[in-house]
């Protein structure tokens, strides 16, 4: 059996490929799938190292971990978790693109309960 680092990418060739790989989607991401681009024939011994660059990401504020969908601190990651894209606080209803400005992104035309009044309407 051959040393346990001896074919083991660098921490930040690990970091890049969870920052690539989280912002090419607006949904979450498999650690195994990071792996798995790195080394995808003998993934598994990638995780512990995939999970500690996680850990680091999370601390300087650059992803999220979660755990059954919530986010989760560094300190807390055990079992089962996902990565995703840091979020902005959560402060509104669900999770919604704001890519492209957030204007016009999703319609509420017609209801609009709870709205601020459009430019030059009263409340009244």
């Amino acid at each position: 059996m051959a040393g346990p680092m001896s074919n083991m990418p660098p921490l930040e060739a690990v970091e890049a490929e969870i920052l690539r790989r989280v912002g090419a989607t607006e949904k979450s991401i498999c650690p195994s799938e990071v792996a798995r681009g790195l080394a995808p024939e003998r993934w598994q011994p990638l995780m512990g190292l995939v999970r500690k660059a996680a850990g680091r990401l999370s601390e300087a504020g650059q992803i999220d971990i979660l755990r059954k969908g919530k986010p989760i601190a560094p300190e807390a990651m055990h079992g089962v978790i996902r990565l995703r894209r840091k979020q902005p606080p959560a402060g509104g209803a669900g999770e919604t693109s704001t890519e492209g400005g957030g204007a016009g992104e999703t319609s509420t035309e017609g209801g609009g309960a709870g709205q601020a009044p459009a430019v030059g309407e009263s409340e009244a």
